[in-house]
């Protein structure tokens, strides 16, 4: 693993610091994309790039000389809608473009149990209905699916996790 270099859109958020924390303490390079400042005490270890998914010059930047991108930047469920889904929309489909012209090897999309909507059973399981009742749910959705269109219009290979309170699924593009 130590010879993968990684790049975390929302290295700054939860989950990307855990990520970024869990790579390094294995000796991988890590460089983050984030809106959000990066204050934390692993700076200094981390190849950090300040700016916008949204922005294609800063997402080819960020992509440029890595093996694999985790997309975990996305606005929060509480944020304006319409924030949300210029994040999600524009900001993944900006990232899945410049990782492909880069040739980068892999994208791993942090989905979210919110594709699911108000689940009718837990656990939910990963055939369930896909009901987003919000932007944020739909949004994750629409890329769900869309990573499969990528991987067979340009051979970028992806994988889509759903992380949720109950549990995770891995599905593979």
């Amino acid at each position: 693993m130590t010879s993968r270099r990684y790049l975390i859109t929302g290295g700054a958020g939860f989950l990307g610091i855990n990520l970024c924390r869990y790579l390094l303490e294995r000796g991988c390079y890590v460089r983050t994309l984030d809106i959000a400042p990066f204050a934390y005490p692993e700076r200094a270890r981390i190849d950090v790039i300040d700016g916008d998914v949204r922005d294609a010059a800063a997402v080819e930047r960020a992509v440029a000389g890595v093996d694999i991108v985790v997309h975990g930047a996305a606005a929060l469920p509480l944020a304006p809608a319409e924030e949300i889904l210029s994040t999600g929309i524009h900001g993944t489909r900006c990232v899945l473009e410049q990782a492909e012209r880069a040739q980068v090897e892999r994208v791993i999309f942090t989905s979210s149990t919110a594709v699911y909507g108000v689940p009718e059973t837990t656990p939910i399981r990963e055939d369930a209905p896909l009901r987003p009742i919000n932007p944020y749910g739909e949004t994750k959705r629409t890329f769900e699916g869309a990573l499969r269109w990528y991987g067979e219009a340009y051979g970028l290979r992806s994988v889509s996790l759903q992380v949720g309170a109950r549990g995770r699924s891995l599905t593979e593009h």
